[in-house]
């Protein structure tokens, strides 16, 4: 099961995927090099991580996920392995799916997200 929603369990999209493993986004690490020539690394903190997705919306939800966006609201995407909670983290491009000209409940749309990932309840 995949499901991206809001905290408040609105359900953001109809479909997904392409769902991409849990990746590292920024560490911060230091690299020197010592006096007899041999490397010394430093990791300062945890690493922040994110995953990639795609997603298939109607003409409501895309409205809903650029707000979610612009406002830095939490989401949740929910996978079979764990609920992981965290913000958009690049705004989404959305290209209209098919050739169907309808209302906005009607007009299907995708999107590529970057999901940061703040919680993860694997």
């Amino acid at each position: 099961m995949l499901k991206f929603e809001k905290e408040t369990g609105e359900t953001l999209a109809l479909g997904i995927k392409g769902v991409s493993a849990k990746q590292i986004d920024e560490l911060n690490r230091i690299e020197n090099v010592t006096l007899s020539g041999k490397l010394h690394v430093q990791i300062i903190g945890e690493p922040s991580y994110y995953m990639e997705f795609e997603v298939l919306c109607n003409g409501e939800q895309v409205d809903k996920i650029n707000e979610a966006y612009a406002n830095g609201e939490r989401l949740r995407l929910i996978k079979t392995d764990g609920v992981f909670k965290g913000l958009i983290k690049e705004i989404p491009e959305f290209k209209r799916f098919g050739r169907l000209k309808a209302t906005k409940l009607d007009t299907k749309y995708t999107a590529g997200i970057v999901f940061s990932i703040l919680e993860d309840e694997a």
